[in-house]
């Protein structure tokens, strides 16, 4: 009688494990995607022949299970249309099955020309280390003769001392050219090409502003482990020089006298305002509200309007 109650038991046990691994492996394998959302990528206008850019797009998955999952890039499939024609274009998003779209806009102004601002911030660059074209800003003109700023990863470097990798093949001073959309920049850039050398270093020099400044440093290579010695300093008319920093926004002062050089390295101008008292020559009149001191802001000079002086006739 007790033999018989516990194979009971066991059965009852084992019936109910087996409904219940039943159940949940059903649960599981009914989980399926009810719909996806898109947030847009962060450009969403394009001239014609741009490459479309997925750049900030976000999707993200509903389930059935009433859960959400953002999905990786690799997961989903972007259909892109015809960039070569102008309109309002639909792109597609597609997630196992389902799909969701959105809108851009292909304008047809054309290019019809590019120019460039700034300098390298590295003019010195090392034999076989990919082109780097940090400190130049670019930009396109239309044929409506509107412009825009152009991302320098939107450009395209050429040089015989350049490969097709983008990296630099020859030594020495090489041209380079940059173009937009196959419009050249009049101007081509310049850069020193060096060969890399065991525990060697380049340190840059950054004026940080946007006027000409004399006496610049040149770039320097520095042993792994030495000071930057002998460097000149440099003068702007209106400015004190005060010193050279790690960061554009001069936060850490890099000391000329201590510091060691462990990296490739640039270092940062930066410049003090100089305040100039001016002095009214008024023959008897009366000045009004114009300024006695003028000094240059935000690292530019700014023209002042003088209110015009007043006198009183007897």
């Amino acid at each position: 009688m007790v033999k018989k109650s516990i194979v009971l038991v066991f059965s009852i046990i084992a019936i109910i494990s087996v409904a219940i691994f039943s159940v949940g492996c059903k649960d599981k394998a009914d989980v399926s995607v009810v719909s996806i959302s898109i947030t847009e990528p962060t450009k969403t206008e394009y001239f014609v022949g741009e490459e479309f850019d997925s750049s900030g797009m976000i999707v993200t998955a509903r389930f059935s299970d009433k859960t959400k999952r953002r999905l990786s890039a690799d997961e989903y499939v972007i259909s892109v249309p015809n960039m070569n024609t102008a309109g309002i274009k639909v792109v597609v998003v597609t997630y196992q099955g389902v799909s969701e779209q959105f809108n851009i806009k292909i304008v047809s102004k054309s290019v019809a020309g590019l120019s460039f601002k700034g300098s390298l911030i590295n003019k010195t660059q090392f034999l076989g280390e990919k082109f780097n074209p940090q400190g130049l800003q670019f930009e396109v003109l239309f044929t409506d003769n509107s412009s825009e700023q152009v991302n320098v990863s939107s450009i395209k470097f050429t040089s015989d001392g350049i490969d097709e990798f983008g990296k630099l093949s020859k030594l020495g001073t090489i041209e380079i050219t940059a173009a937009y959309l196959g419009k050249k920049a009049s101007a081509t850039i310049n850069l020193n090409v060096v060969a890399h050398e065991a525990n060697k270093h380049i340190v840059s020099f950054n004026k940080n502003i946007d006027y000409f400044v004399e006496d610049m440093p040149a770039d320097a290579i520095i042993s792994d482990g030495n000071k930057v010695e002998g460097v000149a300093v440099p003068s702007l008319l209106g400015f004190d020089f005060e010193g050279w920093y790690k960061e554009s926004d001069c936060i850490n002062k890099w000391n000329l006298e201590e510091d060691l050089v462990t990296e490739n390295l640039t270092l940062y101008a930066n410049w003090l305002a100089k305040s100039y008292n001016v002095n009214y020559y008024l023959d008897d009149g009366t000045n009004g509200n114009n300024p006695n001191v003028y000094t240059a802001t935000n690292k530019e000079f700014v023209d002042i309007s003088l209110l015009d002086a007043s006198k009183k006739i007897l």
